[in-house]
């Protein structure tokens, strides 16, 4: 119940996502991806929470929840942070 309670939030808050498009849900469905809490992702590229959570409203880092015991954590892909982190080193 809580697995389907997470997916349930993760459906529910990218389909509020400004910018969402299938090709990008598609992408951001397979099981190889890795996924990193929040705070690590906003110490890797030292931003604030507020513009973590601006890239995911704007679908820039797609995002999961998942249930870890009886915690829902909130959780971004590994390979949209990285990219961000490349686009802030160059410019």
């Amino acid at each position: 119940m809580r697995e389907s309670f997470a997916e349930f939030l993760t459906a529910r808050l990218r389909s509020q996502s400004q910018e969402l498009n299938e090709e990008h849900l598609q992408a951001s469905l397979s099981e190889t991806d890795r996924y990193i809490p929040v705070a690590e992702a906003r110490r890797l590229l030292k931003i604030s929470h507020r513009a973590m959570f601006d890239f995911i409203v704007t679908s820039e880092v797609d995002f999961v929840i998942r249930n870890h015991g009886t915690i829902l954590k909130f959780l971004v892909r590994l390979l949209d942070v990285e990219e961000l982190k490349r686009k802030f080193e160059q410019s």
